[in-house]
């Protein structure tokens, strides 16, 4: 509604940032419904497959993905170490991968689809 209303106020829209995922596609839905998709940057966070889906189709610009393998792999080592003792204090922030999903980037899209694939999450 509020992609809407914004269409309404507004005669160009450049670029719409959005919290995650299902809004990117909501937004990408509405302009998409307007005629005003084209032309207009529309990028969120989350990398769910449909937003993945909606990059390699050219109507989502840009979704933020963190790798999820190597999240768990370090959370669980970071898990494995408190419980036996390691010291990590001196750790302050442990940092994950995180692949920048767009068009020019076909590694990435190819990374998430297969990711998809893999747990049967993909649909075409």
């Amino acid at each position: 509604a509020l992609m809407e209303n914004w269409c309404e106020m507004y005669d160009k829209i450049d670029a719409v940032l959005c919290a995650n995922d299902d809004m990117s596609l909501g937004v990408v839905q509405v302009l998409e419904q307007k005629g005003r998709l084209e032309g207009t940057l529309v990028c969120s966070v989350d990398a769910l497959a449909e937003a993945v889906k909606s990059v390699k189709d050219g109507k989502l610009t840009l979704t933020i993905g963190k790798d999820v393998f190597d999240g768990c792999d370090k959370t669980f080592n970071l898990m494995y170490d408190l419980l036996t003792g390691v010291d990590r204090s001196a750790d302050k922030v442990i940092k994950c991968q995180k692949d920048l999903i767009h068009l020019g980037n076909q590694e990435a899209i190819d990374k998430w689809v297969d990711l998809y694939k893999s747990i049967d999450g993909w649909k075409e």
